[in-house]
């Protein structure tokens, strides 16, 4: 299977590229049930059988997905993303993760809000880091899931940022 162009190589098999960080992965979206936590799971499965190692952040503190599926094949930390205390638990938790470990975060419905409380003080620890952010937002079909991805805080450049509709409707 062919590696997407957007997440850098493997450290462990490419040397020449082991000095670029692997990049924090922000799973998104303002409304409940539309697949957050399905994506965040995709993509963990996929960086494992890409050779990747992650450490995920679930902060869906009602439905725990990451850490019930993943939470034996990586670490898993559970901040409440609603609190000072959650987001200063995730962001040491971001400092002890090793250079080539990827960051998968699960975010809780409503994130738009709290991201945008938050958002000098997420791009000034992704700043520290030296990590790139991609950022996938997940809607449904729904018009307000556009509306609210217009009014979501910028927290990755906008080639990073990617809309993904849930076709559950379909």
């Amino acid at each position: 299977m062919a590696m997407p162009s957007s997440i850098p190589y493997n450290p462990k098999k490419d040397k020449k590229n082991s000095k670029r960080k692997a990049p924090i992965l922000l799973f998104s979206g303002d409304k409940g049930g539309i697949g957050k936590s399905f994506a965040a799971r995709i993509f963990a499965g996929l960086l494992g059988q890409w050779g990747y190692s992650a450490v995920g952040f679930d902060g869906d503190a009602r439905n725990a997905h990451l850490e019930r599926y993943y939470g034996s094949v990586f670490p898993v930390g559970r901040p409440y993303l609603r609190s000072e205390a959650g987001w200063a638990q995730m962001f040491d938790g971001w400092e002890a993760v090793a250079d080539e470990t990827v960051i998968l975060i699960d975010t809780q419905a409503g994130f738009g809000e709290v991201a945008s409380q938050q958002k000098a003080a997420i791009l000034l620890a992704t700043e520290k880091l030296q990590r790139e952010v991609i950022s996938l937002w997940i809607a449904d079909e729904e018009e307000d899931s556009v509306r609210l991805f217009k009014a979501a805080p910028e927290l990755a450049p906008s080639d990073n940022t990617f809309f993904l509709m849930n076709g559950r409707f379909g």
